[in-house]
Parts: C-alpha cells; structure tokens; sequence
C-alpha cells in the first residue's frame, strides 16, 4: 500500500541523513523495523535535530558528543513546555 512505501522511504532517508538502522528495543521510532508509524515521530525529529544541530561536529568523542546531546535535549525538551 501507499502508506507502507511511504514509510520505508522515510526510514531510509533518516538512515541516510545519518540515524542509525534497524536499533532493537527502540520504541516510538522509525529506526526499529517493528515500528508500525505511518508517519516519522516526534522521536525520530528530534533525533535529527540534535544530529543536525551545529554544536554537534564530526569526530566528537562520546563523552563530548553525550555533553552537546544533553544539553541540545534540553534546550528541546524546554520549548516544547
């Protein structure tokens, strides 16, 4: 069906714009092929927010990179009060 065709060419622009694939466990997300999400979720955005975001640079250590997401989270989540 239409909505299914979209879906999958959804998450794989997600997968190419650099959010990881197939993540088990992952809820709410077009990153777990048993999401039955019609459309991409708020999860899914605001994943790509972070990812996009200036403050987050390639070659960024984990600890580095968890510091920029935190603080990217937070400023989000302090929007959407």
């Amino acid at each position: 069906e239409e909505w299914l065709v979209k879906g999958c060419i959804q998450e794989e622009i997600i997968q190419i714009m650099g959010l990881p694939n197939d993540v088990r466990g992952a809820i709410y997300t077009k990153l777990n092929d048993a999401d039955t999400s019609k459309e991409l979720t708020v999860l899914d955005w605001t994943l790509l927010r972070i990812l996009y975001n200036p403050g987050m640079k390639a070659g960024m250590d984990k600890k580095q990179a968890r510091q920029v997401f935190d603080s990217i989270y937070g400023q989000l989540v302090k929007k959407e009060k």
